[in-house]
């Protein structure tokens, strides 16, 4: 038996031409009849002293007290609780008066950030990943340098990489009593920048010290199992069971003593 074929149905285009007396024209609103958008308050900074929250720095640039309460409802706010001298909170209102959005700088990456949406306010934590480089400073223990922290800074180093150094080598070297001059520091560390601007230090890669001619060398290391320290170059860890002189700030600040002499 034969199946009949069936030819495909030949398609055809078709073009309807519209007048253009029908096609929509666009339309002109003259400038006077636009109504121009208002505009807002000028941007209110509330600087951070000693003494000072929240709710007294509202009280100060007399900012709606019911508008502060709702913020500190929100999620993402317990940060506004632990503000710090010098910080800055910026603070944009409406056109009525409320509060339209409130931004926090935590620190050079983290930022809160508090925002009207139609009648309630919802807080975000907003985080930039800052750029890692490389950094390598080095210092040298001399008559005007005579402590770690002077030959620290003069080398360019914070006071942050300074004390973290000395907490590096504390089990071996006792700033207190066994800088010499002619001991000398390498360091290397993470510096963070963002937008091209330091902001920060990291963490110590890698630092060795030259104390009375022996060189003491730390390397950071990551396990598999995500524990991190510092080794010598043997792989023996340098959180030793002795320690010579915990480390204080006025023990890394202190002068060599020139009547000192050499074990």
């Amino acid at each position: 038996m034969l199946n009949p074929t069936i030819a495909p149905t030949p398609s055809v285009q078709v073009t309807i031409p519209i007048p253009a007396e029908e096609m929509p024209q666009p339309v002109t609103i003259p400038a006077d009849q636009i109504e121009p958008k208002p505009d807002l308050p000028p941007l209110i900074r509330l600087t951070v002293k000693n003494g000072d929250n929240l709710s007294s720095l509202f009280a100060k640039a007399r900012l709606s007290a019911g508008d502060l309460q709702r913020i500190l409802n929100t999620d993402n706010a317990d940060a506004l609780a632990d503000l710090r001298p010098g910080q800055n909170i910026d603070i944009q209102k409406t056109t009525t008066g409320r509060i339209q959005q409130l931004r926090y700088a935590i620190s050079p990456t983290t930022t809160l950030i508090t925002t009207l949406t139609d009648t309630e306010y919802q807080t975000t934590i907003e985080t930039v990943r800052p750029d890692i480089l490389l950094n390598t400073l080095h210092g040298r223990i001399s008559k005007t340098h005579p402590s770690l922290y002077h030959a620290g800074k003069q080398a360019g180093l914070s006071d942050n990489l300074i004390m973290a150094m000395a907490n590096l080598f504390q089990w071996d070297i006792s700033f207190a009593l066994d800088l010499r001059e002619g001991d000398e520091f390498t360091i290397v560390f993470e510096a963070l920048q963002l937008n091209g601007e330091l902001i920060d230090d990291g963490n110590i890669l890698a630092a060795s010290f030259v104390n009375l001619g022996e060189t003491h060398e730390a390397l950071r290391y990551t396990s598999s199992e995500g524990e991190t320290g510092y080794f010598d170059r043997n792989g023996e860890s340098l959180h030793k069971a002795f320690l010579r002189d915990p480390v204080h700030f006025s023990y890394v600040s202190s002068s060599f003593n020139l009547k000192r002499k050499h074990p």
